[in-house]
């Protein structure tokens, strides 16, 4: 397997991004003395069920700091794109199956993972709800 590779965020100093789609603080020295960073984030995924990070206090998309710490600046008219053959789903936000396009081929590549079944690209995930047994009290 080959070496996850960090990029730095130019638009967010003191924050890097991997080539696997992870996004940590670096280690660095805060005014004042203290020690602060080195440290893997969570995403959280938003209403569409794609993962966001919190840098400086601002939400960005972690597709969107992969691409443009690995291919390029996000080019006019141009959306985050996941390959719907090789994704996971829209949560998988590795660079090898990302990449910038259009909103008409994005709208494609989601329809092509609907018509092949691929469950990882609906959200929310459907959640199957067990009835919940009633609390015997004694």
């Amino acid at each position: 397997m080959a070496r996850e590779r960090w990029r730095k965020i130019r638009r967010a100093p003191g924050y890097e991004v991997s080539d696997q789609g992870r996004v940590r603080s670096v280690d660095r020295i805060l005014p004042g003395g203290r020690a602060a960073g080195g440290v893997v984030l969570s995403p959280q995924p938003d209403r569409d069920g794609y993962l966001r990070v919190s840098l400086n206090g601002e939400m960005a998309y972690v597709a969107h700091l992969v691409l443009e710490a690995f291919v390029s600046p996000r080019p006019y008219g141009m959306e985050a794109c996941h390959s719907p053959c090789l994704s996971e789903g829209r949560q998988d936000c590795r660079l090898s199956v990302l990449r910038w396009d259009t909103r008409r081929e994005n709208a494609r590549d989601k329809k092509r993972a609907s018509d092949e079944g691929r469950g990882g690209w609906i959200w929310p995930p459907s959640k199957s709800v067990a009835p919940v047994a009633p609390e015997v009290q004694g």
